[in-house]
């Protein structure tokens, strides 16, 4: 439920710290800025230029309006334009999911678990198992079409090249996430506030 704001600030530690081999990236819902978005790609290539990204577009009911009208949402086309800049490829998962809702046969809502539909998410977002099957499905399509492009028995792992200049002008790099309370600065009323086992805070009155 955060954006890509976020994820730039939580990628070091969370994500490029295991050494991944290829790195799915997915705020088009929550979206973000460019300048978030590109900082995920500069600093997984900066850790490793090895590193395959793939940029994934998810969707919501909501959206289906825009992708009648052929349009795409802005965070779509926002991120779309980072991954065109880098040459990295991208994978949207509305198209089958909306023409599976155009013929009747899928959900966005629980009221119809029991007529034997596809349900995709039960709140208009969120998928259920089913929509993850729909949308990794769309990878698999995706990944079988990409190794059209390339011969894999002489195909050799390269490092990724960066164009001679960003594209936004200042792509945050440098954001890091930390638990190190004497690196921060505060202002204002700020109140101390410990967590229960469960993640609550103990001493907040909402």
């Amino acid at each position: 439920s955060t954006g890509a704001d976020l994820g730039v600030y939580r990628i070091d530690d969370e994500v490029l710290a295991h050494d991944p081999d290829l790195i799915f990236i997915e705020y088009a819902v929550n979206g973000g800025t460019a300048k978030a978005m590109e900082g995920m790609v500069l600093k997984t290539w900066k850790h490793d230029p090895t590193i395959d990204i793939c940029f994934v577009y998810t969707t919501a009911m909501s959206n289906y309006s825009l992708y009648k009208s052929g349009e795409r949402t802005k965070y779509d086309k926002m991120y779309e334009n980072v991954a065109e800049h880098y040459d990295i490829p991208s994978v949207f998962f509305g198209n089958q999911v909306f023409d599976l809702y155009e013929r009747g046969e899928l959900v966005f809502s629980e009221e119809a678990e029991k007529t034997g539909k596809i349900v995709c998410t039960t709140d208009g977002t969120h998928h259920t198992a089913e929509g993850g099957n729909l949308a990794a499905g769309a990878i698999a399509r995706s990944i079988r079409n990409m190794e059209k492009s390339f011969n894999k028995n002489s195909y050799t792992i390269a490092k990724h090249k960066l164009p001679s200049k960003t594209y936004v002008q200042a792509p945050l790099t440098d954001a890091i996430s930390t638990s190190d309370w004497s690196k921060m600065k505060f202002s204002g009323s700020w109140l101390d506030c410990s967590l229960t086992e469960e993640g609550s805070l103990k001493n907040f009155n909402y």
